[in-house]
């Protein structure tokens, strides 16, 4: 289920007692304001049942803080106190930071590349923040890729990761997303794996990429993810690059939990709402969900309407990433990559 302050779309998303689906977000609940330490809470008006503690709050474990930094005073102490955390740490400090890691806040050496979220133009290495995100430098031409320029398509030349569409910088050309590429979890154990969608159930006519997958024209696809890494739950979001997004001008995105085995959608479970797509990408929310290998799949609406019919986005390839997350339902925790194997278009 859905902690307080994350997305929603029905009530029945927000499980904590006292919480409701208000504006598409889980209310607080009443007894988080009562002066008094209620049943799941760590200290007054603070705790799992009352959301993510922001910086300063009272904490007892890393998981209650938005930052996921708990600090405690000596060692064996029962009660800390949630930090701000860092611009290095894979978390997305919302309080500071403008996008993940990075922003005016983070310095200089830190600043968002473009299509990154920013508020003020200081938040992005070319200088330039419109509509909440980090635009391309006037000085950009064809060929310069991330950072103040836009990241590169795949043959492309480039020198990191953040510089290529697909996310995937091998021997210095913009490779294909590496499929079924994994990641290990920082703490505990079980996985959610991020996907597209189902090749399988996407037939026609289209292009061959790496004898992996056919990609029908005219239908949403996705061919990467980005970041690799990041917690689950209300903090969390993936971007999903790809094309055709704008199939309608009135289409809205959302991410499901399905079956690796079927991959259909698993009966009661949550899903994610997404921002309003370009034509390039969209970015979602990963919606929490217990201990277990399942699929994030991308579904679209092209008329708009949240009682659809919602259609499945195809993949350009069968995988777009895969990473583990670990912790209870809707907790949320931490993972980090720790390899990317090279894949170029043949």
């Amino acid at each position: 289920g859905c902690a307080p302050r994350s997305a929603c779309l029905k009530a029945a998303d927000c499980t904590v007692a006292g919480s409701q689906c208000v504006g598409g977000v889980c209310s607080v609940p009443s007894n988080c304001s009562n002066g008094r330490k209620d049943h799941g809470e760590v200290a007054v008006d603070v705790g799992p049942s009352c959301g993510p503690t922001p910086a300063g709050g009272v904490c007892s474990a890393s998981g209650e803080c938005s930052s996921l930094d708990c600090r405690f005073p000596f060692a064996g102490a029962r009660l800390g106190t949630c930090g701000e955390g860092d611009c290095f740490d894979g978390v997305w400090q919302r309080q500071r930071e403008a996008d993940l890691d990075c922003g005016s806040a983070c310095g200089r050496s830190r600043l968002c590349p473009v299509y990154a979220r920013c508020s003020i133009s200081g938040d992005c290495e070319s200088g330039r923040c419109a509509g909440g995100a980090c635009q391309p430098a006037l000085t950009c031409v064809p060929g310069q890729c991330g950072g103040k320029c836009p990241p590169c398509p795949l043959e492309m030349p480039c020198s990191t990761a953040t510089d290529c569409l697909s996310g995937n910088c091998a021997f210095g050309m913009c490779a294909a997303a590496a499929p079924g590429q994994d990641a290990a979890g920082c703490s505990g154990s079980g996985s959610l794996t991020v996907d597209a969608g189902d090749q399988s159930q996407q037939p026609g006519l289209g292009f061959l990429v790496d004898e992996t997958a056919v990609v029908q024209p005219g239908v949403p696809y996705a061919s990467s993810m980005t970041p690799s890494s990041g917690p689950s739950g209300p903090t969390s979001s993936v971007r999903f690059y790809g094309g055709a997004f704008d199939v309608s001008p009135t289409a809205i995105f959302r991410t499901v939990v399905a079956s690796p085995a079927t991959r259909a959608r698993l009966p009661g479970s949550a899903s994610g709402t997404c921002m309003p797509a370009g034509d390039s990408f969209v970015e979602c929310g990963v919606p929490s969900h217990s201990r277990a290998t399942v699929v994030l799949a991308v579904e679209y609406s092209a008329s708009g309407s949240v009682d659809g019919p919602w259609l499945r986005v195809q993949p350009f390839y069968f995988s777009t990433g895969r990473y583990r997350i670990t912790g209870r339902a809707g907790a949320v925790t931490g993972l980090r990559i720790t390899s990317s194997p090279a894949s170029l278009v043949q």
